[in-house]
């Protein structure tokens, strides 16, 4: 019996790695072996070239530099070997074993601080350190002394540049030399300058910005998780072109007790994270990843018209998220935002593209989580669905906004305010829904019909007695605090002869499938929906990827398909789950088997 089980943790000291890590050419044959993935990369010198990694946990900050000799034919690929584990750890790892001792009390501040020797980390004198405790959830990085002493957000982490040692003070004082922690103060996996770079299957973990692509032309990043704290991916420079980011996990593990003006009101703003951020340059895709628990999701905020352009973020899973879901703010011509689904969410799409045209359309927006708003006067904001974020000049233009089903348990549509316009918008097609759970309005500051601002084709309800609750406020105006309880109330008032919503819908319930379901609701339609056949004909040159079933198309993000197949027919957000399970099964009985020889 000894002996299997020495046998088995052999097997298993080996499965946990440090196995040589592969260099491959294109044709599989082994060009070297390296004891570490710098090593590994570092020796990528031609078209082709494999970095095949063994299962394992890596403590390393790992940069690819200058590949940029891959080919379309002949890609470069960084990737896990078969279907193991592979962690790329950007923490300081002396700190990450429970019971090191290099924890001592700080003589900066008073009792329950402790401080710590960070200089083997070389951290530039402007960043700052994040990190986790042993349950993955982030700590609070407060960015001077002053923050630290005052300590308003509980337990965090303080950087001292101008002596390396950084400062800890955990909840209940805890020692932090029992406790494993996880503290970086820059990227775990950096790329500067590649061309058909594909990276696929790794975790990485513990990073400011975990993972950041720096001019990476017709790059791939797939199949891979991202645990990171300021940042998850970066993608930055007009030089990064092509890109695809696809199939990934990108998560956090925020604290649900911190509130939002705390991360908005210090400066700097250290923990207002954003799980991808993009300010590169055209033609990149963000498909089908999933975002969890992030401050905001996916986020473009750039006031360079040369960055941006022609971007697709479609097919991903958006939720647990503190403020903004999808932020499209800057400049972006040409983008397109479709088949995502967002839920538990305080906002779920901010919009604030200063040329456009933004095309958003066939999505999935819920807007349904409080946050805790206001420390100093203990309030709590209750959700809204859309809103319109500025501060640029020009003022926003060229929103087209299309076949979305959007849900919200307070108010749905936050307009724009006077100083702040938007023009030439269309709001075309879309439910507004809000549950009313939060009584207010589903649309206030609609914009004006003389600024080129269009609505048609809309179908708007609140789930409350009719008559009980208004739905329009500040509509085609921005003085006249006119409300009204219904459209056709508000296309008598300030909206007379606009040519608004002839053909929309109010106080009709779209009679989605089942609004008790859990996490998501399902919001396909049912059979005598007044959103089936309803939609209005849509400018030729607007994108459309979803078939027309019966006479016209349906309102709403999703088309009533009855015994018809009208499924998408779309290839980008294909997920082949049925062969990730056989591949997963396959790997565990290869496993057992490899057990059994040596058992």
């Amino acid at each position: 019996m000894k002996t299997i089980f020495t046998l088995l943790f052999f097997v298993l000291f080996i499965s946990q790695c440090y196995c040589a890590i592969e260099l491959l050419d294109f044709d599989g044959e082994l060009k070297g072996e390296y004891s570490t993935i710098q090593e590994a990369v570092n020796a990528i010198s031609e078209a082709g070239d494999q970095v095949v990694i063994p299962g394992g946990h890596y403590y390393e900050v790992v940069d690819v530099s200058n590949k940029d000799f891959g080919t379309e034919d002949k890609p470069i690929i960084i990737k896990a070997k078969d279907s193991e584990t592979v962690i790329i750890d950007g923490a300081y790892q002396p700190l990450t074993e429970s019971g090191n001792g290099l924890w001592e009390n700080s003589d900066v501040f008073g009792s329950g601080y402790y401080m710590a020797d960070f200089s083997e980390k070389e951290c530039p004198s402007s960043y700052m350190v994040y990190g986790t405790n042993d349950d993955q959830l982030l700590l609070w990085t407060y960015g001077t002394e002053e923050n630290m002493e005052e300590f308003f957000a509980g337990q965090g982490v303080y950087y001292d540049s101008t002596t390396d040692y950084v400062h800890i003070k955990l909840k209940d004082d805890e020692d932090p030399n029992d406790v494993e922690l996880y503290l970086n103060c820059y990227w775990t996996f950096h790329v500067s300058t590649a061309t058909y770079l594909t990276i696929e299957n790794l975790e990485f973990r513990n990073g400011q910005r975990t993972v950041l692509l720096d001019r990476c032309t017709n790059c791939v990043l797939k199949g891979s998780t991202i645990n990171g704290y300021n940042t998850g991916l970066r993608l930055r420079y007009a030089e990064s072109n092509n890109v695809l980011i696809e199939k990934n996990v990108v998560k956090q593990s925020r604290d649900p007790e911190w509130w939002w003006s705390d991360v908005k009101s210090i400066s700097p703003k250290t923990m207002e994270s954003t799980a991808i951020t993009l300010d590169a340059g055209d033609d990149n895709k963000i498909a089908n990843n999933e975002i969890i628990g992030w401050f905001n999701g996916v986020a473009y905020s750039v006031d360079d018209a040369e960055l941006n352009n022609n971007l697709k973020i479609y097919g991903n899973k958006i939720h647990e998220i503190y403020d903004d879901a999808i932020e499209p703010e800057g400049y972006c011509t040409n983008c397109e935002i479709y088949n995502n689904i967002v839920y538990d969410a305080f906002v779920s799409i901010s919009m604030a593209p200063v040329v456009g045209p933004l095309y958003v359309y066939r999505n999935i927006f819920i807007s349904d989580k409080v946050i805790k708003y206001d420390k100093p006067n203990n309030e709590t904001l209750n959700p809204f669905a859309m809103k319109f974020n500025h501060g640029m000049s020009p003022d926003a233009s060229k929103i087209y906004f299309y076949h979305n089903t959007v849900f919200s348990q307070g108010k749905v549509y936050n307009g724009p305010y006077e100083d702040q316009k938007l023009s030439n918008c269309n709001f075309y097609n879309n439910i507004f829904y809000s549950d009313g759970t939060y009584p207010t309005y589903i649309l206030e500051r609609s914009g004006l019909k003389s600024d080129g601002i269009d609505y048609n084709g809309n179908l708007y309800y609140i789930d409350v007695e009719q008559g009980t609750q208004y739905y329009f406020k500040y509509y085609n105006s921005y003085s006249l605090d006119t409300r009204y309880y219904s459209l056709e109330e508000a296309l008598a008032g300030n909206a007379k002869g606009t040519g608004w919503e002839t053909d929309g819908i109010s106080g009709e319930d779209p009679l989605f499938t089942d609004l008790e379901a859990s996490p998501i609701k399902d919001f396909t339609l049912q059979k005598k929906s007044p959103a089936i056949d309803a939609a209005v004909v849509l400018p030729n040159d607007y994108p459309t990827i979803i078939k027309k079933c019966g006479e016209k198309f349906d309102i709403g993000a999703y088309e009533y398909t009855g015994n018809d197949d009208c499924d998408d027919d779309d290839d980008d957000d294909d997920t082949d789950t049925a062969s990730s399970a056989s591949k997963n099964f396959f790997g565990l009985i290869l496993f057992v088997f490899f057990l059994l020889i040596f058992c």
